[in-house]
């Protein structure tokens, strides 16, 4: 394997990391942690050489490395992830709380909980709301 320079390595980490935070919301830090380290082997292996070595890159270069390295993080994320589960769709039904398995607000707050799979703190505050009102 060629010697990457700094930059050209720093993308492929912000690239993997965005992916499988992008695919793989519901990981833990550090299993995202332990894929993140064996993508991002694979991603700077895959680089051509000429861009490899050069120490700092143009913009359109970074573009190009950037869409590139996007398109084989997926398809990497996709070979190596574990047969998916089924698919279950979230309706809310009356007396549960699964109306708090999705985001309540159209933009989620950054730590929401919905986003992990838990129940949403704004959904469930408005129901309580609802109820003390009503």
């Amino acid at each position: 394997m060629p010697k990457i320079s700094k930059h050209v390595s720093k993308i492929c980490h912000k690239q993997a990391n965005k992916a499988l935070k992008k695919t793989l919301p519901a990981l833990g830090k550090s299993s995202r942690k332990r894929l993140g380290k064996d993508l991002i082997s694979a991603l700077e292996q895959q680089l051509p050489t000429e861009l490899s070595r050069q120490k700092k890159l143009k913009k359109p270069q970074k573009k190009l490395l950037k869409a590139e390295l996007k398109n084989r993080a997926g398809s990497w994320i996709a070979a190596n992830q574990p047969s998916l589960g089924q698919l279950h769709s979230l309706k809310p039904q009356t007396g549960s709380m699964s109306f708090a398995l999705r985001p309540f607000k159209k933009s989620p707050c950054g730590g929401c909980p919905a986003l992990k799979g838990k129940l949403c703190r704004c959904a469930l505050k408005y129901q309580q709301r609802l109820q003390q009102a009503g």
